[in-house]
């Protein structure tokens, strides 16, 4: 949820200036405006490539995408316990749930290579 911010700054720049905050902000990954804000009131981000941050975001929404899975297979499973399923599906949905779980692990590694906060790189 991003911060409600009603005072609107105008700041006039050469086109130097202009172009190296864009270079710095958009190796960051971020737009100009949180560059700024981030320079300004000393918050550090961690400069990640253009193309590590693309793989970073792309690796994020993956993991997004496998917590939806894990939701569905919370309520298949309590679904399975409510005895409104057949017990049957269990084994798959504990199998399903393991390798989940791997892909999730092996997501958080790859993002913190791209962050180039491991030895692996």
């Amino acid at each position: 949820m991003r911060t409600l911010r009603p005072i609107k700054f105008t700041l006039r720049l050469s086109q130097t200036e202009s172009d190296k905050i864009q270079s710095h902000a958009t190796e960051q990954g971020i737009d100009k405006a949180d560059y700024i804000r981030d320079y300004l009131f000393g918050k550090e981000k961690s400069v990640i490539p253009p193309v590590n941050y693309r793989t970073y975001e792309s690796l994020t929404q993956l993991k997004t995408e496998l917590s939806r899975w894990g939701n569905n297979l919370n309520q298949l499973t309590r679904a399975v316990n409510e005895q409104r399923c057949p017990r049957n599906i269990l084994p798959e949905i504990q199998s399903i749930r393991r390798t989940m779980t791997a892909q999730m692990e092996t997501i958080a590694r790859l993002q913190l290579e791209c962050l180039g906060e491991t030895d692996d790189c």
